[in-house]
């Protein structure tokens, strides 16, 4: 009896741990991340960020981080899709065209092994100002997508490491 319980147990816990890994929870984007994190990963005080949340109807959360000194951000979006983007495949299909094709201003997605979404790419590349644009991207399927994107003047050799322990932790 008891060997069914723990076995039970176990089973529970792993679907548990499954469930919360194939979709995005739904909570604000500067939720997600704390203010302390956030400054270890742009290199600066906590005093010198500036923090605004973006809500758009009940599909988009953004959180952008801006350094008071210098070319320093980090944007966290989250996105959820509408039924109609989840049938036509949006973000499967976006997935494949930015391994593909890239997108504006990154040229070079690679896909990383992760064992929490449906997929997950990062990318570099360089915005119109030749700041370094570093991108973590995730979906959920074809439901929703989380993505983090830091801009700094120059390339971070930990960029993909930093970014990715955010959106393992949402």
């Amino acid at each position: 009896m008891k060997k069914l319980h723990t076995t039970l147990l176990i089973f529970f816990i792993i679907n548990h741990l499954i469930g919360q890994a194939d979709e995005l929870p739904f909570q604000p984007s500067c939720n997600i991340v704390s203010l302390d994190s956030i400054a270890s990963i742009l290199e600066i005080d906590t005093m010198n960020i500036t923090q605004q949340d973006l809500n758009f109807r009940t599909k988009t959360s953004l959180c952008y981080n801006i350094a008071d000194t210098g070319v320093r951000k980090l944007t966290i979006r989250s996105d959820w899709k509408t039924p109609q983007e989840i049938q036509n495949k949006l973000l499967e299909n976006n997935y494949v065209k930015y391994l593909a094709e890239g997108d504006k201003y990154v040229q070079n997605y690679q896909e990383v092994t992760s064992s929490i979404g449906t997929q997950t790419l990062f990318g570099t590349g360089l915005d119109e100002n030749n700041n370094h644009i570093h991108i973590i991207r995730r979906r959920y399927d074809n439901n929703s997508e989380i993505r983090v994107e830091m801009i700094k003047e120059v390339l971070d050799a930990n960029a993909e490491t930093d970014l990715l322990s955010i959106i393992d932790n949402v």
